[in-house]
């Protein structure tokens, strides 16, 4: 998310918090840091996946069904952890959601003794959240790389002369000049002139489509290209 904020990033962070979300400024090595989480999680998915197993085993025995119990709690804990977090925010904001759901579920086939149950339904929601989450990211990193496709600056037709200005400087309306080999930084219609563009980066066409006065081009906000 993108905030405006005059007061501090803890107390940005905190009130997040408070959602039941995790906030970090982003950083060049956000990457390296979604690596990491990512790993983490993995590995405490993997192993409630091992407890289930061997929970799985300990039932078929006459002297570890104790022993099955504590597996079978250990994975509610580790998969359980983060739904219920959120369910306390979600209560508090009265907002109740999809983990309210599945943290009330799992509270109630442990209460009437059907832990194995629990456990596969919190770890399989865990398992949907990762999933999700990677698809998410996955998407959101495809829409940042078309993002820097964009150049910065623009050159803006100001009388006779050509003024170079940054993008978010552009006001709708102006006049904007792309010169030969320049990539187009804005949305806007041709007023003057006729070239091939490239919009590979966003319809997927492979080849240069032809365009001239008054064709729109396909970008990021409205203005007017010449």
């Amino acid at each position: 998310m993108h905030v405006e904020h005059d007061n501090s990033v803890d107390e940005i962070i905190s009130e997040v918090s408070k959602l039941g979300y995790k906030a970090v400024l982003i950083r060049n090595d956000r990457q390296a840091q979604n690596s990491t989480s990512e790993k983490a999680t993995y590995g405490s998915i993997l192993l409630s996946g091992i407890f289930i197993i061997l929970g799985l085993i300990g039932t078929y025995t006459e002297f570890f069904p104790l022993f099955s119990i504590l597996l079978y709690a250990s994975v509610i804990i580790i998969c359980g952890y983060k739904p219920a977090k959120s369910v306390y925010y979600a209560i508090k904001k009265r907002s109740l959601d999809m983990n309210v759901l599945m943290t009330v579920a799992a509270m109630g086939a442990a209460l009437i003794g059907v832990w194995l149950k629990g456990a596969t339904v919190l770890w399989l929601f865990a398992i949907g959240t990762v999933l999700q989450n990677r698809s998410i990211e996955r998407t959101r990193q495809s829409i940042r790389d078309l993002m820097d496709l964009a150049p910065s600056e623009a050159w803006v037709k100001t009388g006779d002369d050509l003024v170079k200005t940054p993008i978010e400087e552009i006001s709708v309306g102006q006049t904007i000049v792309i010169k030969p080999g320049d990539r187009i930084p804005l949305v806007g219609k041709i007023v003057r002139g006729e070239t091939t563009i490239n919009q590979a980066p966003i319809t997927g066409e492979s080849i240069p489509v032809d365009k001239s006065k008054c064709s729109l081009i396909i970008y990021y906000i409205i203005g007017k290209c010449h």
